[in-house]
């Protein structure tokens, strides 16, 4: 039959001309493949280079990520003989799974006037039918890391401040300062019943805190509660301010009657807080009447 016969050559052209398209878009994509660029692996470099910031082209308005990851690492080769001043505390956060900046840390002591690692977590556990205040983290305690980063005057070999001061001032403010040891304590707890329960009943809290500051010989503590205040309005209620201010006071008077630490110096409270100008208006901030009602008894 013609029309049959017509139909499947209709049909036969019709597979062939499928076939050679998709062999031609096969032959494009392999050759799109081989054409393009194969991916670096991206490494981060280690170490102290001889190049400042501005010569890495770091600055510069063009510099891709994979340049900053390479060189995140490095530093100036002068950059750890540098001390700061000391005329004002410069506080950095070591996280455990941050390994480098253990490292860090005990390489630029000399920057640092406190290190805090991120370490505890003051909870509420069940206990029968009632809730205990309990402090969790000790397991991250890392005696030969602090033992280093309090090693006095870092890689310095001679006092190079940072800011205009004399050198005599640099030296006598530096010569053989200690870096101040403040782990972070942040309150985990949901529920606002338990914040309140926090600043109204705070002695066993209080006294886990104590009690691991001074068997560990701390420094003192970074105290991080207050952005949680803030969020669920506490901070903008006078009672709960209030209590909550008596709280901090009485951790702060707790903490200051230990024996000195290790390093000579009573034990400090800093308090984590946002900053006075916030980068938006909808951010949390911290009003400037509130900064000098904490000022007298908390440290920084």
């Amino acid at each position: 039959d013609v029309s049959v016969q017509t139909s499947m050559r209709g049909e036969v052209w019709l597979v062939i001309v499928l076939i050679l398209l998709t062999g031609s878009w096969t032959l494009r994509v392999d050759a799109a493949k081989r054409a393009a660029p194969r991916k670096r692996e991206l490494l981060a470099e280690h170490g102290p280079v001889s190049e400042s910031t501005e010569e890495s082209g770091l600055l510069l308005p063009t510099v891709t990520a994979a340049t900053l990851y390479e060189k995140s690492r490095q530093w100036h080769q002068e950059g750890a003989r540098i001390k700061g001043t000391g005329l004002r505390p410069v506080l950095g956060y070591v996280t455990p799974w941050h390994p480098a900046g253990y490292e860090f840390s005990v390489l630029f002591r000399a920057k640092l006037t406190h290190v805090s690692p991120v370490w505890y977590q003051l909870r509420r556990a069940k206990v029968d039918s009632s809730k205990e205040w309990v402090l969790v983290g000790g397991h991250e305690y890392n005696e030969t890391w602090i033992n280093s980063v309090r090693q006095p005057g870092g890689m310095q070999e001679s006092c190079v401040a940072v800011e205009e001061v004399a050198e005599a001032s640099c030296s006598a403010t530096n010569a053989e300062v200690t870096t101040r040891v403040v782990p972070r304590v942040v309150v985990e707890v949901d529920e606002a019943q338990d914040h309140l329960d926090l600043v109204q009943s705070p002695e066993a809290a209080i006294e886990a805190i104590v009690k691991e500051v001074e068997s560990r010989d701390y420094d003192g503590i970074v105290l991080e509660v207050w952005m949680t205040w803030a969020f669920m309005n506490g901070i903008s209620n006078d009672a709960f301010r209030a209590a909550a201010f008596a709280f901090i006071q009485r951790l702060s008077s707790s903490l200051r009657a230990l024996q000195p630490s290790g390093t000579g110096g009573s034990r400090q409270l800093i308090l984590a807080v946002p900053p006075v100008v916030p980068s938006a208006p909808s951010r949390p901030r911290i009003d400037p009447a509130h900064m000098d009602q904490l000022a007298a008894f908390v440290d920084a």
